[in-house]
């Protein structure tokens, strides 16, 4: 009797593991959580980051310009002068267009 429930019950789990290994496997290159998601999903880190270094860069330097013009005005006419063409009363402005 407990031989033959050996000899039935044996091929049953053994097929049972073979299934959930074939799971399993097909789970880590096809799933969710795949290798190649991983992969994918660290490119993604490593772009993030380094966008995240370059924006603290600019936020930096556009901190440093408001206290500058802030607490400097020759720095604020500089601005004005060169980025936004301002001048003085009584100045006049050239421009050079080169030719073409």
């Amino acid at each position: 009797m407990i031989d033959k429930i050996k000899n039935y019950l044996f091929p049953s789990v053994l097929v049972i593991l073979i299934f959930l290994i074939l799971f399993y496997i097909i789970g880590i290159f096809y799933g969710e959580n795949s290798i190649s998601r991983l992969d994918k999903m660290t490119q993604e880190k490593i772009i993030l980051e380094n966008k995240i270094v370059k924006l603290n860069e600019d936020n930096k330097i556009a901190r440093m310009e408001l206290d500058s013009f802030t607490n400097d005005p020759e720095a604020l006419e500089g601005y004005a002068r060169s980025k936004l063409n301002l001048i003085k009363k009584g100045e006049v402005l050239i421009e050079l267009v080169p030719n073409e």
